[in-house]
C-alpha cells in the first residue's frame, strides 16, 4: 500500500471517530497497520503510531459521552440546570452532569426501550416509560420508588409531571391518556377520544389543562378529570410527535411527522402559516423560558431555532 493509500485510509479513519464509529475506525486503522507493517518506512511508522495514538485520545473522550448502548428516545434536563437524564432503546435510565460525566449507575428495572423521561419540579424524581407498558419513579441514585405503575395495554410513549409534583400524566400507544398519583394509583378513569397511539402529553403551566399529539393527525386538550375541551386540533399532514405549552400557557406549539412546526390557541386555531425547513419528522419542540423561541428536533439529524418576534 503506498503513501497515498494510506493517507485515504487515515482521513477514513478520522470520519469513523467523528460519527462515533469507535470500532469501525479502531478496525480500519489496525487492519493499515497490521498489513503494511514490515513495508512502512520508520518516518511514517512514527507518524502511523501517533495517529492511532490520536484516535485512541479521542475515542475515550467521546466514549464518555456516549454510554448508552442503543438509540436515546428521550431526554430531560434538571430544574437547576446542572443535569441531564437520558432515557435509551437499552433499557436503561442515565444521569449525567454538564461534562458528559456520568452520575451513579444506571437505572434499571424496565424491560423494553424506554420511551420518555422526566424530572420533577423539585429535581428530586425521575420518571420514566417504557415499551414494556410501565412507568417508573426514580430517586437520583437509581433506586426505584415504589412498584411499576401498570395499567397501559400497550407502549407509553409519553410522560409529563404536573407544575406541583403531584401527578404525572401517560399517553399510550393503547390510544389513552392517564393520571396518576406518585403511589402509581390511577386517578379517575382513562382520557379516551384519540383513534391511534398518543405519542406526547405535557401539562399547562398552571396544572389545570392537558395538551396531547397522536398518530391520528390530531391535537386535544383535556381537564383533568378526562374530557376533551373543545375541538381537536387539526392541520398536521401526519402523526403529532410532540407537543407543549407556552410558559405562560396561552399557546401550544407541535411537531409533525409532516416535517412541519405549528403554532395554535387554546381553541385549535392556527397561529400564522406552519414553520418549514426540516427536511423529515418533527421529533421534538420547546418553547424557551421567555417564550420568545423554538426549538425543534428533526430525524433529518438537525436542530433548528425559530424566532417568534
Amino acid at each position: 500500500m503506498t503513501e497515498a493509500q494510506l493517507q485515504v485510509q487515515a482521513n477514513q479513519v478520522k470520519n469513523l471517530v467523528s460519527i462515533n464509529k469507535s470500532i469501525e475506525s479502531l478496525t480500519l486503522i489496525i487492519q493499515a497497520t497490521g498489513k503494511n507493517y514490515d513495508k512502512l518506512p520508520s518516518f511514517l511508522l512514527g507518524t502511523v503510531q501517533s495517529s492511532l495514538h490520536q484516535v485512541l485520545e479521542e475515542i475515550h473522550t467521546a466514549a464518555k459521552l456516549y454510554c448508552h448502548y442503543d438509540a436515546i428516545n428521550s431526554v430531560d434536563l434538571s430544574p437547576d440546570g446542572q443535569m441531564i437524564v437520558s432515557g435509551s432503546s437499552d433499557k436503561t435510565v442515565r444521569l449525567w452532569d454538564l461534562q458528559g460525566n456520568l452520575i451513579s449507575q444506571p437505572f434499571q428495572g424496565h424491560k423494553s426501550s424506554i420511551r420518555s423521561v422526566a424530572f420533577s419540579p423539585d429535581g428530586q424524581m425521575i420518571v420514566s416509560s417504557s415499551s414494556d407498558k410501565t412507568v417508573r419513579l426514580w430517586d437520583l441514585q437509581g433506586n426505584p420508588i415504589g412498584q411499576p405503575f401498570r395499567g397501559h395495554q400497550d407502549w407509553v410513549n409519553s410522560i409529563a409531571f404536573s407544575p406541583n409534583g403531584l401527578t404525572i400524566v401517560s399517553g399510550s400507544r393503547d390510544q389513552t391518556i392517564r393520571l396518576w398519583n406518585l403511589q402509581g394509583n390511577l386517578i379517575g378513569q382513562p382520557f379516551q377520544e384519540h383513534q391511534t397511539s398518543v405519542r406526547s402529553v405535557a401539562f399547562s403551566p398552571n396544572g389545570l389543562t392537558i395538551v396531547s399529539g397522536s398518530r391520528d393527525q390530531t391535537i386535544r386538550l383535556w381537564d383533568l378529570q378526562g374530557n376533551p375541551i373543545g375541538q381537536p386540533f387539526q392541520g398536521h399532514q401526519d402523526s403529532v410527535y410532540f407537543v407543549a405549552f407556552s410558559p405562560d400557557g396561552q399557546t401550544i406549539v407541535s411537531g409533525s411527522r409532516d416535517q412541519t412546526i405549528r403554532l395554535w390557541d387554546l381553541q385549535g386555531n392556527p397561529i400564522g402559516q406552519p414553520f418549514q425547513g426540516h427536511q423529515d419528522s418533527v421529533y421534538f419542540v420547546a418553547f424557551s423560558p421567555d417564550g420568545q423561541t423554538i426549538v425543534s428536533g428533526s430525524f433529518d439529524r438537525t436542530v433548528r431555532l425559530w424566532d417568534l418576534q
